[in-house]
């Protein structure tokens, strides 16, 4: 009888430590993080609910939760970890750039740009402050801010953040200032970290043409058929690149095929109009170039049919 009860009291201690420790709301957060930055992110929201359970006053965990939300897009359960976040400190860099983040997605720009400033004011390291430029630059350029979003891409991507969505937008905004060779920089890297992307290989083709690299355009632009054979954007810009080379009835059998595709569009009808120039059939390339204005958003067309419908044919 002795004997029993001095082991119960024996055994009793070492049960205690080990429930407690079990039971730690910052040891609890860090396996969370650990379990989130390894994708099982279900079993990263079941850690921080109970760090969160152990201690309502944890940010951390609430901040580890407000990600592991947005990632399987529990929308609603992340807005509400997202606003207590936000409550609880409003100097929180993951609650802001999370806030900022869900706005850019839902197209909020302004709401976007409010909060990736706030993330970008309390970043702790370079990396944080990239990504909240990133999403900054990108709400910029939806408000066609050119040159303060092309700043803060640059400024972004200099602080080591990586983002395919503003690479391409950084890219595009180099096009609209004249940029196209820093453009072409940009789209080589994009077609080969999404080579299956082929919005890339279209705008690289573009941007080849602009900088009369025809040769080269026609062959990137060959690269992107291959992923749709009548993507419209992409026969047109191989059109053009054709047309430059003297190639005219393969620029006329693409121009033909993107047309097919997408009928009345102004900026084919031109390139088709400017090809049935030079292949002589000036009644043809006029009535596209009618159409062309017609349809509008195609800047020479009056220019263009000043020049070869107006007068003697």
């Amino acid at each position: 009888m002795t004997r029993t009860a001095g082991l119960a009291l024996f055994i009793l201690p070492l049960l205690g430590p080990s429930t407690g420790q079990a039971q730690d709301p910052a040891e609890l957060t860090g396996q969370g993080d650990s379990a989130l930055a390894a994708g099982d992110t279900r079993k990263a929201i079941g850690l921080y609910t109970k760090a969160i359970a152990a201690d309502d006053a944890s940010l951390a965990a609430y901040e580890g939760r407000a990600r592991a939300y947005f990632e399987l897009e529990q929308l609603d359960r992340f807005v509400l970890d997202v606003d207590r976040v936000l409550r609880m400190d409003t100097a929180s860099f993951t609650g802001h750039l999370l806030k900022a983040t869900y706005a850019f997605r839902g197209e909020d720009m302004n709401t976007a740009e409010h909060h990736a400033a706030r993330a970008e004011r309390h970043a702790r390291t370079a990396l944080e402050r990239g990504e909240a430029l990133l999403i900054k630059g990108q709400a910029k350029a939806a408000f066609n801010q050119v040159d303060a979003a092309v700043a803060d891409l640059e400024a972004g991507l200099g602080q080591g953040a990586d983002d395919n969505g503003a690479t391409a937008t950084l890219a595009r905004l180099y096009d609209t200032q004249g940029r196209h060779a820093d453009a072409l920089a940009l789209l080589e890297v994009l077609c080969e970290k999404e080579p299956r992307n082929i919005a890339h290989w279209s705008n690289r083709g573009h941007e080849l043409n602009q900088l009369e690299r025809y040769d080269e355009a026609v062959t990137v632009l060959g690269t992107a058929l291959k992923l749709d054979k009548d993507e419209p954007i992409v026969l047109n810009n191989r059109a053009l690149a054709l047309l430059a080379l003297g190639r005219h009835k393969e620029a006329l059998r693409d121009a033909d095929r993107s047309l097919r595709s997408l009928p009345g569009n102004g900026h084919t009808l031109r390139t088709r109009a400017l090809v049935r120039v030079q292949l002589g059939d000036r009644e043809r390339a006029c009535r596209d170039l009618a159409a062309a204005k017609s349809v509008g958003g195609v800047a020479d067309v009056d220019e263009l049919i000043a020049t070869h419908c107006i007068g003697p044919n």
